[in-house]
């Protein structure tokens, strides 16, 4: 039986997230799939399956998917999507991200579609917060520089792979030096800081001086004053005469 002929088709989520979407009469929730991985699945008609695809890009993009012995027919005879072997799972973008080669990193970084990369950031973001995984940050950095060329309207990547390694031990390694690198800058902006409050000190204490040898200096010449202005007084009374 044609595809386009079956009474129902069902459509899958294995996302972590619920997928809304709208057919011409109503819309759905399909919620997320079980904490086992395995996807919820809804049934809907051909003529629907349709509707959403028209209204979305949950079937462009990876959201939804269908079971593998209906897929190529969906994709090719029902939605007219080409390359659709194309459309990552969220099982790969998670081997992509956690056990990160060259070659998928290319694969990420030649996405042009801009709500199939929203799932990508989507799964990395949710990877980082289970914590179940280390991810290399050199994927984190490179995701996240393409995530800012698409929303910039850049469809060819100015992202260069040359040279980069993402051997886990090598990536640590230099995650390791990064973290001393962050600590020995903050050790020096404290001594930094510490040796302007000395400084500060240090002014404050010469200035002090400066100011009590000018006074000093001030009682000094006073005194001086004083002395000269005595030597210079007349002797009171008058003198004796000599005999």
């Amino acid at each position: 039986m044609a595809i386009k002929d079956r009474e129902i088709i069902n459509v899958l989520n294995y996302g972590k997230n619920l997928v809304c979407v709208s057919t011409r009469d109503s819309s759905f929730g399909i919620p997320s799939c079980d904490d086992d991985g395995n996807p919820s699945v809804m049934p809907f008609s051909p003529s629907e399956i349709t509707n959403i695809n028209s209204n979305s890009n949950a079937f462009k993009s990876g959201f939804l998917r269908f079971e593998e012995e209906d897929e190529r027919e969906v994709y090719e005879d029902l939605l007219r999507i080409k390359n659709w072997n194309d459309i990552l799972k969220d099982s790969e973008i998670e081997e992509l991200i956690v056990n990160p080669t060259k070659e998928g990193m290319k694969q990420i970084v030649a996405i042009t579609n801009n709500s199939i990369f929203e799932r990508i950031r989507g799964i990395l973001t949710r990877i980082k917060n289970e914590g179940k995984y280390d991810v290399v940050n050199r994927v984190d950095n490179i995701i996240n520089q393409r995530y800012l060329e698409l929303g910039n309207g850049i469809t060819k990547s100015g992202i260069s792979l040359d040279g980069l390694s993402f051997d886990r031990k090598t990536n640590d390694n230099v995650a390791e030096l990064e973290t001393q690198n962050v600590a020995l800058q903050t050790e020096k902006e404290a001594m930094e800081k510490q040796l302007a409050e000395m400084q500060k000190k240090l002014d404050e204490l010469t200035k002090a001086k400066a100011t009590e040898n000018k006074a000093i200096a001030q009682c000094a010449d006073v005194a001086v004053s004083n002395e000269t202005v005595q030597a210079k007084k007349p002797a009171s009374g008058r003198a004796k005469k000599s005999e």
